[in-house]
């Protein structure tokens, strides 16, 4: 995108998105390889330059994987997806690239969008 985007409040520059329709009522809906793709898929655009992006999901698979991954009370469903997708990309490029990088992913539902 070529355009500033506002998502939970916050105003991004031309972020990637990264879109992941998993319909809550299919038997794929928990697999945690769809969890494992997107996670490839969003260091793939941390490497190609993305510094900010979005990742739009339906609210009640952002609900359960943050249950699954552990959430606190304290924080959002989007933020522990948030963090856990930055902390994710991260990790994996200075333990396996050698790439520092700062990112950041925004968490959001199609509704908010």
């Amino acid at each position: 995108m070529n355009t500033e985007v506002e998502i939970n409040g916050r105003t991004l520059e031309d972020p990637a998105i990264e879109s992941k329709n998993l319909d809550p009522d299919s038997a794929e809906f928990f697999r945690i390889d769809n969890w494992n793709g997107l996670k490839k898929k969003l260091r793939t655009h941390a490497v190609a330059g993305e510094d900010e992006i979005v990742v739009a999901m339906d609210q009640d698979y952002i609900d359960v994987e943050a249950n699954r991954l552990g959430g606190s009370s304290s924080s959002s469903s989007r933020e522990v997806l948030s963090n856990r997708l930055e902390n994710d990309i991260e990790t994996t490029l200075a333990d396996e690239l050698g790439i520092s990088k700062d990112v950041t992913v925004e968490v959001t539902s199609y509704g908010d969008i």
